[in-house]
């Protein structure tokens, strides 16, 4: 999924400035301990995840990105970190660098009908 609203806003506004930030990132396991992965906008693979938009709680926007993005439904089980900082966090072709939180969630998922 693309750029939410908010956030295409924000960059209207300051162009392609330093921007931080929140997102999540889930690892979410199969039964056979396979951990899903979704092809990124950019191109490569990686975790589903993505920002958290103003109001929202971490754990609400983990189960919203990975339901838009893997249609899987999930359920945060506990908290693996919470990084940031230059050595952690991402740039795209924006400028946009952002900060880290990642959960476990169970070990199965289901697909949303």
């Amino acid at each position: 999924m693309g750029m939410s609203d908010y956030v295409s806003g924000l960059r209207h506004r300051i162009g392609h400035h330093f921007l931080l930030m929140p997102t999540v990132a889930a690892i979410v396991r199969d039964d056979s301990g396979r951990i899903l992965l979704v092809q990124g906008v950019e191109g490569p693979w990686q975790l589903p995840g993505g920002a958290v938009d103003p109001d929202e709680r971490p754990e609400d926007a983990l189960q919203r990105e990975c339901r838009e993005e893997a249609n899987a439904i999930v359920r945060p089980v506990r908290l693996l970190a919470a990084v940031g900082g230059p050595s952690i966090g991402t740039r795209t072709r924006t400028g946009t660098r952002s900060a880290s939180w990642s959960a476990f969630t169970r070990r199965s998922f289901s697909a949303v009908s």
